[in-house]
């Protein structure tokens, strides 16, 4: 089984200052253009509105195709029934356009950069007919007790997931499950139902969780995470039994013997296709020193299907190293400056054969924000996406230029500021 062990690494965890000033955005207006000799063609046309807290209230997106509009995307809320309306029409030539519409009423509405709790969803398809809808209860604290999805399309079905809680508020169960419609032999409507997760958790004295196991789609799951007298984190064990199911290629004796049989009498069943199943053992392992991961491993069967090596500086990321048994798939270096912050990124890709083909180098301000993302093919820069800042933190202009230094993609940011 292919899995790919993904590091929280501190790239993923920097909020760009944008995100954060965009709270004073009222308005802005985002346009790309593709560029050609002596003329720039518009390639996508945007438009949001946003309230003194930061939050999505207007929408208009336009993405065109040699200036042909193929896609349309709109959005407003309302504030006083916190229902965010989305409509997303897709044109096409010598086709009807095909348009999805979205309606989502909010518990808690907040900026992007927040943790935004909605009650209700409905998706409706081109004849204005519900097809989805997914509704979620919270309780007192605001943690989500069930969260159950409708899907009318094709057979009616629904699938929820359900969450409880100790009195310290903390998840010590979690189910999921799932209810069909089908025709039996009889040709009745009748309903399935069917339990697919059930998962329990356990946590130490001072509240950390330790432990974690059941089922999931015939799935075992038992996860351990070890700590030391301080209550720091050493080790994250997680091992899954999984069930393989095989098809059992028949000997060549019974394949002449079936043939012959089919030839002679071709008015009975064919031989039913026999399967094996057999237990899978996964396991992964999570390291950790000093409160941070130093090594991430996937085994199977006790072999090492992958891992993840991490080296830090003082308290920071320094490298990411990621392999495919023990051959190198992908690296990622660091570079801070004196005052411990980011500077420079690299991302490289290897074959097989141990060699970089891919590169990837992103440059950063003293806001942490890119200033220049690069790509590299074979030691060769392939393209550059440069990106200035106005006053605010918020991207001014964006260029894309290919190996010549040829600009072919350019994009405009307008904004309007709260007084």
């Amino acid at each position: 089984m292919k899995q790919t062990i993904i590091c929280s690494c501190l790239l993923l965890a920097l909020l760009p200052n944008w995100a954060i000033a965009q709270q004073k955005v009222q308005e802005v207006t985002e346009i790309t253009y593709t560029l050609v000799p002596n003329d720039s063609i518009v390639k996508e046309h945007k438009k949001m509105n946003y309230d003194q807290a930061g939050r999505l209230l207007n929408k208009k997106n336009y993405y065109y195709n040699n200036s042909k509009l193929i896609k349309e995307e709109t959005a407003s809320f309302d504030t006083q029934k916190q229902v965010l309306t989305e409509l997303e029409v897709v044109y096409s030539d010598n086709k009807d356009p095909r348009s999805e519409k979205i309606e989502t009423k909010y518990l808690v509405y907040a900026a992007p950069s927040g943790e935004s709790k909605h009650i209700w969803q409905l998706q409706y398809n081109d004849y204005a007919d519900i097809v989805k809808e997914d509704t979620i209860t919270y309780n007192a604290q605001l943690q989500p007790t069930e969260h159950c999805v409708y899907d009318y399309r094709g057979t009616t079905s629904l699938r929820c997931d359900e969450w409880e809680y100790n009195k310290k508020n903390q998840l010590c169960n979690n189910r999921y499950y799932s209810k069909w419609t089908t025709i039996n032999g009889r040709g009745q409507v009748t309903e399935k139902k069917s339990k697919k997760r059930d998962y329990k958790y356990r946590y130490t004295r001072a509240g950390q969780l330790k432990k974690e196991w059941g089922k999931s789609y015939g799935t075992k799951l038992c996860r351990r995470i070890k700590y030391n007298k301080t209550g720091e984190i050493q080790q994250d064990y997680k091992q899954r039994v999984v069930k393989i199911k095989r098809l059992v290629s028949p000997k060549k004796d019974d394949k002449t013997a079936q043939q012959s049989s089919e030839e002679t009498d071709k008015s009975k069943k064919p031989t039913k296709k026999r399967y094996k199943t057999r237990k899978q053992k996964e396991v992964y392992i999570l390291n950790y020193q000093d409160g941070k991961v130093i090594e991430q491993s996937q085994l199977i069967d006790g072999k090492l299907i992958s891992k993840v090596l991490n080296t830090y500086q003082d308290t920071l990321v320094k490298t990411y190293e990621q392999y495919r048994g023990d051959k190198i798939t992908d690296r990622i270096s660091y570079e801070y400056d004196e005052q411990q912050l980011l500077t420079k990124t690299r991302q490289d890709r290897y074959n097989t054969s141990g060699r970089i083909v891919t590169s990837f180098v992103k440059y950063y301000n003293a806001d942490r924000q890119v200033t220049k993302d690069e790509q590299w093919r074979q030691g060769k820069r392939y393209s550059t996406r440069s990106t200035i800042y106005d006053a605010n933190g918020n991207p001014k202009e964006k260029t894309l230029s290919l190996l010549n230094n040829q600009n072919i993609e350019k994009t405009t940011y307008i904004y309007k500021y709260f007084d």
